[in-house]
């Protein structure tokens, strides 16, 4: 059986009688607030994939053991900010760090998740929304977001964290990059490391 798709403007229905409400509206309801950090890592996904122009017409996969596939190569995307909704109203920032634990692959013959943990990428994307101005941000700026890429055999051979921070960003020496050029850094470290 084929996934259902929505456009947005579908309308919910009650015994064949047509609500005035939409799917757009649901979203809106569920999804607006994207600084959230709940939703903030699949917008990460969505700019990604933007930068690296693939396919976004059909919606994501929460199941999948890595969240995007480009020219062949596993790739993980990780966002964090220094704002987030809940801390709006407070003076502190958000210790910015992401999360790199492994887990197991989802089987859904098995309907499980059988096997080992481990990272199932090949390249880690890290997408900071670095903007610190509580009372003028607008997530929607690219101009905003920080992108660092790593190989993931890099954080396999030199990380058994959970977590890293900035500092274990610089210390395994991931690629800083802005948005216009996150096809670039990932196609050239691509390269470098099939030599």
């Amino acid at each position: 059986m084929e996934r259902r798709y929505h456009n947005g403007d579908e309308l919910f229905h009650n015994d064949h009688f047509y609500q005035d409400f939409s799917v757009s509206d649901f979203w809106h309801f569920a999804f607006g607030d994207l600084l959230d950090n709940t939703y903030r890592g699949h917008l990460a996904e969505f700019i990604v994939s933007k930068a690296l122009n693939l396919d976004t017409s059909t919606p994501r996969e929460d199941w999948s053991e890595y969240d995007l596939l480009y020219n062949g190569y596993r790739v993980e995307i990780k966002s964090s900010s220094f704002i987030q909704s809940w801390n709006l109203n407070n003076e502190r920032y958000s210790r910015v760090s992401f999360s790199v634990s492994p887990s197991r692959k989802f089987d859904s013959v098995a309907g499980g998740y059988p096997g080992d943990k481990k990272r199932h990428s090949d390249f880690y994307i890290f997408c900071l929304y670095s903007e610190r101005d509580k009372t003028n941000y607008d997530i929607l700026d690219l101009s905003k977001w920080q992108f660092f890429i790593l190989p993931t055999v890099l954080l396999n051979e030199h990380c058994d964290q959970n977590t890293v921070s900035f500092s274990t960003l610089e210390r395994l020496k991931a690629v800083k990059c802005s948005y216009s050029d996150i096809k670039f850094t990932l196609d050239k470290l691509i390269e470098d490391n099939a030599k």
